[in-house]
């Protein structure tokens, strides 16, 4: 549920459902009200190419902004005052406690999250940032010297609601609808690539790509059956060279043209077609490869097979009308030790607001790495895209098992993974006490990952990711099944907020009463996932709760159908992939059958855990029964 948005300019504050949020807003600071929220802007004295207003102070109020660090990477920052936000913010939410409601003893009815939206007007940018006085501040940009403006009616919008992930989603449908030069996620075509395992040759080759290094790379994850379904290949692939008397460092893109590592096999012509087919022709996989604009791809690429690449500014998001996948955050570095926490707690944050224009993509990763579980294990629940970098022959396919089917398809969430409510105004990365965890959604319950992420992060002071000290013991957080943000839309309405958890790394199987939590405890670079389901009760008393195949990463994932006929004490499910099938049952099922065929299984009455194998792959889903009568 969500309230109105409550959002106002008046007497030199901003208030929002009765909390002053913003005080001394300057007389100069414009704003036009909507039902959604209010657009804010400012009316200078002379026109310029660059203006800093301030939109008055902020103290003493929880807020998570995501900036530029790099002009195309975001990362997150937590504060609670002007001097927190950092310059080149171009998204935030705030936490205060609503005003019309002081007296209420029901805190979370109290909490109200408002969304700072900067915008595009004309041909001028805007972001936020502090200064030394807690000063809010908008700056507006054109870029241009000869550009200039003193007038701006919608540079930002500002909107509130008392669920954090819709008041985010309701504001950017406003901005959508204003602009109108972009289109949300759900509007767009997702591509087939991301239901699928991929392999990207940058970090196996860099520059150094060839042809014969591609094929090898292909047929290396094949043999330990886990065929990448699509492949990119990054750069050094484009034909390129160095201006006269340049730097030979320095090169530029002298044609679209494939260079001549790609023209050294079969009909030089063909260049990387050939090298396309090849892999088709081998490995069956169907892969496009462009560098077309945005506005190009649906004319060229019907299945909308693009990610956008350093991205992450504002004037390029807000003109995506086709790309539906971006990335996340700056690059998986496997050779950077202080880059592993960090890049987990930047993708979850950043798809906050990312997740609501594009599919964000975590970055491809090594499955034979020190932190490779780490990081699989997050591509896993990201909602996104689920590739590796390996070196051929450097892999670790008992990990790769555990992301991906025989068939190269992965078991992928419905939803962008993002922070817990609990966890969006917390510092995973600074603070030394807090856990991060990430949530998302299957179709029949959810999968939490919980992460250690403390001891590093960006610097602005030394302007890189660097270390800083953390305690080396575990540090304790709890999870609670309705961490899933929308578990509750995986139950019935008559639900009463029990939950089925099932520990990834300890194999264990716990109920959940609603509310109760579970303490989780990690050192740094730990992680623990946990497949989440409502408890059904049905019949006499017998409760239940699918899993899923309980060796993957996102268990639930394989489930694609659930049925309980009440009358007859049967449990019907649809499952796609293979391997140990895992569930909740208070009482032992009669039998199991697999289609037409019983089906063994394994009862734990202590803990009501029950299993059964299905060792092969279907040929569109499983059809399975259990039968309580």
């Amino acid at each position: 549920m969500t309230i109105k948005p409550g959002v106002r300019v008046s007497e030199g504050k901003l208030v929002v459902k009765g909390k002053t949020v913003l005080t001394g807003i300057p007389e100069n600071v414009v704003q036009t009200a909507t039902a959604e929220g209010v657009f804010v802007g400012a009316e200078l004295e002379k026109e310029d190419s660059r203006h800093v207003v301030s939109l008055g102070t902020l103290k003493d109020v929880r807020f998570m902004a995501c900036f530029r660090f790099k002009l195309w990477w975001m990362a997150q920052k937590m504060g609670d005052r002007g001097r927190d936000i950092p310059l080149e913010t171009q998204f935030m939410i705030l936490e205060t406690k609503d005003g019309s409601h002081l007296e209420s003893q029901n805190d979370d009815n109290q909490i109200v999250y408002t969304v700072f939206l900067p915008l595009i007007q004309g041909s001028f940018r805007a972001c936020l940032q502090g200064n030394s006085d807690d000063h809010l501040q908008l700056c507006l940009e054109s870029g241009d010297a000869d550009t200039k403006a003193s007038s701006f009616t919608h540079a930002l919008f500002i909107s509130a609601g008392t669920d954090p992930f819709a008041a985010v989603h309701d504001a950017f449908v406003a901005v959508r609808s204003h602009l109108g030069t972009f289109r949300l996620r759900d509007e767009k075509k997702l591509p087939g690539i991301v239901d699928c395992f991929g392999w990207c040759t940058w970090d196996a080759f860099y520059q150094e790509v060839t042809q014969e290094g591609v094929e090898a790379g292909i047929q290396s994850l094949a043999a330990g059956g886990t065929s990448p379904k699509f492949v990119i290949i990054d750069d050094g692939w484009q034909s390129v060279g160095s201006d006269d008397g340049g730097s030979s460092s320095l090169q530029r893109l002298t044609g679209i043209r494939e260079n001549a590592k790609f023209r050294n096999k079969g009909e030089p012509e063909l260049g990387i077609k050939n090298m396309v087919d090849i892999a088709k022709r081998k490995h069956g996989l169907t892969a496009e490869y462009h560098r077309a604009l945005d506005a190009s791809i649906s004319r060229n690429f019907p299945d909308n097979g693009c990610i956008a690449c350093m991205s992450q500014n504002t004037d390029a998001l807000y003109c995506s009308k086709q790309t539906a996948v971006v990335r996340a955050s700056d690059d998986f570095y496997p050779r950077d030790p202080v880059s592993h926490t960090i890049h987990i707690a930047s993708v979850a944050y950043n798809s906050v607001f990312l997740g609501e224009i594009m599919l964000p993509d975590w970055d491809m990763f090594h499955s034979l790495h020190p932190a490779a579980e780490y990081h699989a294990s997050a591509r896993a629940i990201s909602g996104g895209p689920l590739y590796v970098s390996d070196a051929p022959g450097n892999h670790d396919f008992e990990l790769l098992r555990k992301m991906v089917l025989p068939d190269g398809s992965v078991l992928r969430p419905r939803l962008p993974g993002r922070p817990t409510k609990d966890c969006l105004f917390t510092d995973p990365a600074r603070d030394g006490v807090s856990l991060l965890k990430i949530w998302n959604m299957n179709n029949y319950g959810g999968v939490l990952g919980v992460y250690n992420c403390q001891g590093a992060a960006w610097s602005a002071t030394e302007r890189k990711n660097a270390f800083h000290h953390t305690a080396s013991a575990p540090i304790t957080g709890y999870v609670r099944g309705s961490d899933v943000h929308f578990i509750a839309d995986a139950a019935d309405p008559d639900w009463n907020g029990d939950c089925a958890l099932y520990s990834h790394r300890s194999a264990t199987l716990v109920i959940l009463p609603h509310n109760a939590a579970l303490p989780v405890s990690l050192k740094v670079l730990e992680h623990e996932l946990f497949a989440v389901a409502p408890v059904k009760v049905f019949g006499s008393g017998c409760r239940f709760a699918p899993i899923g195949l309980v060796n993957m990463f996102n268990a639930g994932g394989a489930i694609e159908g659930l049925v309980y006929e009440v009358e007859e004490g049967l449990v019907r499910l649809e499952m796609k992939g293979c391997g140990l099938f895992g569930a909740y049952s208070s009482l032992s099922p009669s039998r199991c059958f697999l289609g037409n065929n019983e089906l063994p299984f394994h009862y734990q009455a202590d803990s009501g855990f029950l299993t059964f194998n299905i060792d092969r792959l279907p040929d569109t889903l499983h059809h399975i029964r259990l039968l309580y009568s």
